[in-house]
């Protein structure tokens, strides 16, 4: 009889555990990152009634590991999108924009060609110019605080990243040490919750050794071993200190480019920083520089009324300030260079080579002496004289420079910020001929003024000012509507694959009723053995008496 009753004292304790587990599943129905547990029982040695094995969780790592990479992947789209959007509407404002402004100052000059004797069109004109400018810098500012904004969000991101990579080397320790299987079970949910926030800054994949994770980042760099972490920092840019680098350190630090992305919100700032933003910044000075370069060459055709009976040569209205030239913050030597556009070829001419690309020089040295590479084509050329013309500008080297030294050369980066309105006298609008005699009323320059507008001296000679920047416009707005599909797209994956995982792995409430009902009377009959065991016992005894 005591063999019965052990029996049924098994299935109540295993009973009782089983209910237990499932009013920890019940109870947390609605905690983030919970999984749900089982118990796994078996029979004991042949009549020894059962025993219970495992409390185990219902995880799927390939499961976890497709929701995982489907966080990643949204929050790359994601965050792009949200990015280009202040920049498109800004871009496409009817009221506002550079558009707007650029039909105004050219309606203007319309005004001043019917006009031309009259002083108030030209001060009109004259506000229109400014007015432009003040669009165009205004767009670069845009472009320059958004700069600012994926700075901030980088170093928080990385912030957050370190911060996870700390709390998983902690559970990973904590697990080692952990025999209960609750606690452990606990502990894992944790370390799996952990896993799930750190996708969302980057890419991640998780090797497990045993009940340890080893995770890397990006194509595969390590962040963590089982007891250590190798933290993520930022650093100013070796080319641009206004802007700041991802690295992760290791054996080998690595910055993290839109060329070796690491997807997740990183990758997706770094993308949108190199393939969006900082291509606009040229863009909208390439246009910038056709503006200046058109107006100020249609200038020099023309003549003013200075007071003087033979008028005075248009001279430049607008000034767009110099190539920038960065130098890389690990150069060794001298910045013993310069950069200026092409004056050898009329600027119109001269306008038609520029690009709106960034170059890499690096000293070679010895015979082939420099290299310079075009950064979005990958083409490459060297030369080893002291002077090199490509794509509109000249670098000229004005003595000795190390070997190993790079420098950024960036034609038009830098007009839009720079772009200014040389005069504030109405009467310098060069609408009269450049011919004798000078006539005040003349008009006749004024068609070259107008022209700037249609000339198509952009783009090796393809695009007009206006159809330069629409294109530009059109370019950002087709991005922006891409990201969006994408961003929608890479959302409803998420959610699924996100589903398919709390399908498997969370708490079904019908499922945990079922099982308590059955705990209970599994519970409530083996209860029910001991009560007879003991009775049957009982009345051995009194029989013996």
């Amino acid at each position: 009889m005591p063999d019965i009753l052990y029996i049924a004292s098994t299935g109540v304790a295993a009973a009782q555990t089983a209910i237990n587990v499932t009013g920890q599943n019940i109870a947390n129905v609605s905690s983030a990152g919970y999984v749900r547990e089982k118990v796994s029982q078996t029979s004991a040695m042949v009549g020894q009634g059962t025993q219970v094995v495992a409390i185990s969780r219902i995880y799927d790592q390939f499961l976890a590991s497709q929701a995982s990479a489907a966080i990643t992947t949204s929050s790359y789209s994601n965050i792009q999108y949200g990015q280009i959007q202040s920049l498109n509407s800004i871009l496409t404002d009817p009221n506002a924009g550079v558009s707007p402004a650029l039909s105004n100052f050219f309606n203007s000059l319309q005004t001043v060609a019917n006009n031309p004797a009259d002083i108030a069109p030209r001060e009109s004109a004259l506000g229109a110019a400014k007015n432009l400018v003040s669009s165009v810098n205004y767009l670069q500012k845009t472009i320059d605080n958004t700069n600012i904004d994926v700075n901030t969000q980088l170093t928080q991101s990385v912030t957050r990243i370190n911060d996870y990579a700390n709390q998983i080397v902690t559970l990973n320790k904590a697990i080692l040490g952990t025999k209960d299987q609750s606690s452990l079970n606990t502990l894992k949910d944790q370390r799996d919750a952990v896993i799930t926030d750190l996708s969302k800054e980057i890419k991640v994949s998780v090797n497990q050794q045993g009940d340890q994770y080893l995770v890397s980042v990006g194509s595969g760099i390590p962040l963590l071993d089982s007891t250590r972490s190798f933290p993520m920092k930022v650093s100013s840019n070796p080319f641009n200190p206004v802007q700041i680098d991802v690295v992760i350190s290791g054996t080998e630090n690595s910055v993290f480019t839109s060329k070796n992305s690491p997807g997740g919100l990183i990758g997706g700032l770094v993308e949108f920083r190199d393939n969006i933003l900082n291509p606009a910044s040229n863009k909208i000075g390439l246009v910038a520089l056709g503006l200046a370069t058109e107006i100020n060459v249609a200038q020099s055709k023309g003549r003013f009324d200075n007071g003087t009976a033979t008028g005075a040569v248009g001279g430049q209205l607008f000034s767009v300030g110099n190539i920038l030239v960065s130098a890389n913050d690990f150069n060794s030597g001298a910045t013993n260079l310069s950069v200026s556009f092409d004056t050898a070829i009329s600027p119109e001419l001269n306008l038609k080579n520029i690009k709106s690309d960034d170059y890499t020089l690096k000293v070679i040295g010895g015979s082939t002496g420099y290299s310079v590479t075009n950064n979005t084509t990958g083409q490459s050329q060297t030369f080893n004289s002291t002077e090199l013309v490509l794509d509109g500008f000249k670098i000229s080297i004005t003595g000795a420079l190390t070997t190993g030294d790079t420098f950024r050369i960036s034609p038009t980066a830098n007009v839009a910020r720079n772009l200014s309105l040389v005069t504030s006298d109405p009467r310098a609008i060069a609408a009269a001929d450049n011919s004798s005699p000078f006539l005040s009323g003349d008009n006749r320059n004024m068609a070259n003024l107008l022209a700037a507008q249609t000339n198509k001296n952009l783009n090796g000679g393809v695009n007009s000012l206006s159809s330069s920047f629409n294109q530009f416009i059109s370019s950002i707005g087709s991005q922006s509507y891409q990201l969006k599909v994408q961003s929608t797209f890479d959302q409803t994956v998420m959610n699924k694959t996100s589903q398919a995982l709390d399908n498997y792995s969370g708490v079904n409430l019908d499922e945990e009723a079922s099982n308590l009902i059955r705990y209970q009377q599994a519970y409530q009959a083996s209860g029910k053995v001991m009560q007879i065991a003991k009775q049957m016992f009982d009345s051995l005894l009194n029989m013996a008496q």
